[in-house]
């Protein structure tokens, strides 16, 4: 059995031939990959269009941009399927850049200096915000600063940290080391 945390951090391709084994052909694999992703962008499409963006994410986004700093969109989704939904999320405006399936990152590692490759800063200036503990390691990895939003289903993975409430009800969440 295959650990959850394992699968993280590669691509679906290497995941479905490399750790579940489902396959050895590459092409079969790439397909497999694909479909999980539509699955995937449906949903966080129909998603997206009950809920809107998150609170107050707008807000940051116009505050950054005010100050001139530019932003990336990083996902591992095809960017058929991510510019509508970023653009229905007003969203768009606010992106200098975006890294997605087609860029061909391997690891989050990878997501993220693409980011700062394609908005020519470099890592040590570029600030990671994500919900995804893993990516908040890999930010961190590249020489990114990074801010961790503290999602209900992370937290068994948030062993030492500090909580307090932030800007417009966000959690901030403190990471201490040992």
């Amino acid at each position: 059995e295959v650990e959850r945390p394992a699968v993280y951090d590669v691509r679906p391709e290497r995941a479905i031939m490399d750790m579940l084994q489902w396959t050895h052909d590459f092409g079969e694999a790439r397909g497999m990959a694909y479909d999980l992703a539509l699955l995937y962008g449906e949903e966080a499409a129909r998603a997206a269009g009950e809920t809107g963006p998150a609170p107050g994410l707008l807000r940051w986004l116009e505050v950054v941009g005010d100050h001139g700093m530019p932003c990336a969109f990083v996902t591992t989704f095809s960017r058929e399927m991510m510019e509508p939904l970023l653009e229905a999320q007003g969203i768009a405006e606010w992106l200098q850049a975006t890294v997605c399936a087609e860029d061909g990152m391997e690891t989050r590692a990878h997501q993220l200096l693409s980011a700062a490759v394609k908005l020519a800063r470099p890592p040590r200036s570029c600030v990671t915000f994500t919900a995804d503990p893993q990516m908040v390691v890999a930010a961190h990895n590249c020489t990114m600063k990074a801010v961790g939003l503290a999602e209900q289903r992370y937290e068994d993975m948030l062993w030492m940290r500090d909580v307090r409430e932030g800007p417009e009800g966000v959690g901030l969440v403190g990471l201490r080391t040992a």
